[in-house]
């Protein structure tokens, strides 16, 4: 009865003295997180623990909270556009403010490649005129990519434009340096 007393005991104590215990080796850490260049907060910044997977992201106004278990001797700090900055933690009560510099992001170059060739003649077959009303011209001209015909009266008179270039003898034209 005896054993059983002094076991009862000891799992007693060890769960009252447990909780209190981890409490005391969870370390919180607050702060702020800013452009160095004009204070403006930076909105989803990552604060991770150094060398741990413990991390957080700064809300609207840059301010973050952050729990880890044990001590935290450091924080890395990252945000897109921004150079990475790693922030000694002396004083975890301490509210810290941690300035990041910009550093532009380097992205490679883009080449636009055509699976095919695109022709830069285009040809109105007999087919293609038969396709329309076989009255007016421009409406079968306007089937060609890049051409556009406007006929001014029933009788005649027509605008011809290739690829947005409207050549002018008067120099009036937007699309003329006359």
């Amino acid at each position: 009865m005896l054993k059983r007393y002094r076991y009862s005991l000891l799992v007693w104590t060890v769960l009252l003295v447990a909780p209190p215990a981890a409490a005391r080796a969870q370390t919180s850490v607050h702060g702020t997180v800013v452009d160095q260049q004009t204070g403006a907060p930076l909105v989803g910044a990552a604060v991770v623990v150094t060398g741990s997977n413990t991390g957080v992201v700064t809300n609207e106004s840059g301010a973050f909270a952050i729990s880890a278990r044990g001590g935290v001797s450091s924080l890395t700090v990252s945000s897109i556009g921004y150079a990475s900055k790693t922030v000694p933690v002396s004083d975890a009560d301490a509210l810290l403010y941690i300035r990041l510099s910009p550093e532009p992001v380097r992205l490679p170059g883009v080449q636009v490649v055509s699976a095919r060739a695109t022709p830069s003649v285009g040809v109105l077959s007999e087919h293609d005129l038969h396709r329309t009303d076989e009255i007016s011209l421009d409406k079968a001209i306007n089937t060609l990519p890049g051409v556009f015909m406007q006929s001014r009266t029933p009788w005649g008179g027509a605008r011809i434009t290739l690829r947005g270039y409207y050549p002018s003898t008067s120099g009036n034209s937007p699309n003329s340096n006359g």
